[in-house]
């Protein structure tokens, strides 16, 4: 007995050591999930009582980094979470305030099995817009100027390994030459694949075999993200320069606009979301750790009320942590009858 035991610590021992099958706790339905770029975590949070209750936080081996810097992440419809992740590779000991150089899918399995998926060749270096909306599958980019042209990627997986990877076309040249922009993939009902361009006032639209866009949508101002909910008739829209946002019909046009920047003291945000209970309801998050008056805090607005005040939820967090982008876990999909044959 006390051989096998021996055996077993020793296997737990080298498991540790080298990070192989990492594993985090499995994610709660319901619960928020961050990504701390400042300490290198993804935070789950409770936020379902009178106070927030910090849940989990999930860490990963380093490997060949000192950091593996998580930026942008989103969950697939089957709870598996996708984390952008920005390191210097072979830079074990040299501590990178912003690293790039070696752009990472950090891979968190619903089980909470992790696992990092470097994107091949040279047009990455690391990615910063995160989205999923299918199974196995998920929307990356980097968020500054690459050698023109520039491109978001999907990916999708078959088993543990890539399978596929997709080029979307985000650049134009117009007549002042050539122009580089970025945002967040979003996919419509319809099978549309919309992306907005944060230094141009249009929302480029992809059919599901990406290339170069196939429509635009006119809008009157430069979007980072959009955020939409089925069966609703407009979109929330984070502005370039993440202190405001737009609410947008779907052709474009704003019609309402929260400066959240001013009212609320929320120096950035990098994404907006819906709570994803089917109000009206949508989250932001403090990117900045360095102001005292909103670091760690998170907050709730209602898009049919933008008058009105936000609810705030202070993370009980012992450090600055720069909230760079957030979720919600989904539920769980509902299991398929099993109906007998006859």
């Amino acid at each position: 007995m006390r051989v096998w035991l021996s055996i077993c610590l020793g296997i737990l021992l080298v498991f540790t050591m080298f990070g192989i099958g990492a594993l985090a706790a499995p994610f709660t339905p319901g619960n928020l999930v961050l990504t701390d770029a400042t300490n290198d975590r993804v935070i789950e949070v409770n936020i379902s009582g009178d106070e927030p209750e910090i849940v989990q936080i999930i860490t990963w081996p380093l490997g060949d980094t000192s950091r593996r810097r998580p930026l942008g992440m989103a969950f697939d419809p089957n709870g598996t979470l996708y984390v952008g992740i920005t390191g210097v590779p072979t830079s074990a000991t040299e501590q990178v305030q912003f690293p790039t150089g070696r752009a990472e899918v950090l891979r968190i399995k619903a089980d909470g099995t992790q696992s990092f998926h470097a994107l091949p060749g040279d047009e990455i270096d690391k990615i910063t817009l995160v989205s999923s909306f299918n199974p196995d599958e998920v929307f990356v980019m980097r968020n500054t100027p690459l050698p023109y042209p520039c491109y978001m990627f999907r990916v999708r997986f078959s088993g543990d390994e890539i399978s596929d990877i997709t080029k979307f076309t985000m650049s134009s040249e117009d007549e002042n030459g050539q122009v580089s922009s970025h945002g967040e993939a979003l996919i419509m009902p319809d099978g549309r694949i919309l992306i907005p361009r944060h230094n141009v006032s249009v929302i480029n639209v992809y059919g599901p075999d990406g290339g170069d866009p196939i429509d635009a949508i006119p809008t009157e101002r430069g979007y980072v993200s959009l955020a939409y909910q089925e069966g609703t008739d407009y979109f929330l829209a984070l502005v370039n320069g993440q202190k405001s946002v737009d609410v947008i019909t779907l052709d474009g046009e704003a019609f309402d606009l929260l400066d959240f920047g001013s009212l609320d003291g929320i120096v950035e945000s990098w994404n907006v979301n819906f709570l994803g209970d089917g109000s009206d309801k949508f989250m932001l998050a403090e990117k900045t750790e360095s102001d005292p008056q909103s670091q760690n805090a998170v907050f709730i607005y209602d898009a049919s009320d933008l008058a009105g005040w936000p609810i705030r939820y202070l993370l009980p967090l012992d450090e600055p942590s720069s909230l760079f982008d957030f979720h919600f876990v989904p539920e769980p999909p509902a299991p398929v009858d099993d109906w007998p044959l006859h």
